[in-house]
């Protein structure tokens, strides 16, 4: 497992807007744990609909202008390169990614209209990367409060890992937090009775709490661990309480669904919380989770 302040980024993508999104992720990009000279990959997706011509000249000159602006920036030496891209953005960011062997794909969040609006591309490739996708919303600093939502799937690596990596060499902590309930409660309530119920539930409640354990001492190993929180109900209405009374400047999401459905499931959590939050969002699948376009 990585542990916080072990290891560092060497290769980065951020897609940008050029606007003050981009501009955003572009500073949460700087202030990943990065190694000397490692590459930022600064992309535009230019609509594919779109006649090329001079406003491509002018896309171009403003990459430059905010890669030279990086590089000026940035605490370690860092080589920033800039591509100008045409096509479907989700797709050309994702092929972008394999392409560079990108360790994590930066975006902003502005609520703005248009093919770069949260719940278009930036959900797009939250949802679908097989890679970290961090979706920059607050004003650029320091962590300093996390809270991880965990499946509990029985490998939560995949999840606290690159939230270790994300918060390396700062004193930021992480709380862990896994909204629990029992799988078709209402038609067991049919057919079963109120003591199996109740007794079901107790089983669930105490082998969540056993699986949030184990992940605590996980985090716990690089001296990052928070609060610990089980809670029975509605996972979006939880993650977003907690969040809010927690005064969270970042949420890491995680999913391990296999199948269609609780891929779906999953999603359906993803742009809940998406549409909803107004913080940063750190989004993790397993590598070998569905398909990347």
């Amino acid at each position: 497992m990585v542990q916080a302040g072990t290891s560092r980024f060497n290769r980065v993508l951020v897609a940008t807007d050029l606007c003050a999104g981009g501009r955003r992720a572009l500073q949460r990009a700087l202030l990943l744990p990065l190694n000397s000279h490692a590459i930022i990959r600064l992309v535009h997706v230019s609509d594919h609909r779109a006649a090329p011509g001079k406003h491509e000249t002018e896309l171009l000159n403003a990459l430059l202008s905010e890669a030279a602006w990086a590089e000026s920036n940035s605490e370690v030496p860092v080589q920033v390169e800039r591509q100008l891209l045409r096509g479907r953005i989700f797709h050309e960011i994702a092929k972008c990614a394999r392409e560079t062997d990108a360790e994590i794909i930066l975006l902003g969040g502005d609520r703005a209209r248009g093919p770069w609006s949260r719940g278009t591309a930036a959900t797009l490739v939250a949802r679908k990367s097989r890679r970290p996708v961090l979706i920059a919303r607050l004003p650029p600093t320091e962590y300093h409060r996390a809270i991880a939502a965990v499946a509990l799937s029985g490998d939560e690596d995949y999840v606290l890992s690159p939230a270790l990596k994300v918060i390396g060499g700062t004193d930021a902590k992480i709380d862990l937090l896994h909204a629990w309930s029992l799988p078709h409660k209402s038609s067991l309530a049919l057919s079963s009775s109120w003591q199996q119920l109740r007794s079901d539930e107790k089983q669930e409640h105490e082998s969540a709490r056993r699986a949030l354990n184990s992940a605590a001492r996980q985090v716990s190993k690089g001296a990052h661990l928070g609060r610990v929180r089980l809670r029975h109900g509605h996972a979006v209405n939880i993650i977003l309480r907690e969040a809010q009374a927690r005064n969270a400047q970042l949420l890491v999401l995680g999913s391990s669904a296999k199948t269609g459905f609780e891929e779906a499931m999953a999603g359906g959590v993803a742009d809940a919380l998406l549409a909803s939050l107004d913080r940063d969002v750190l989004l993790a699948r397993p590598e070998q989770s569905g398909r990347e376009a």
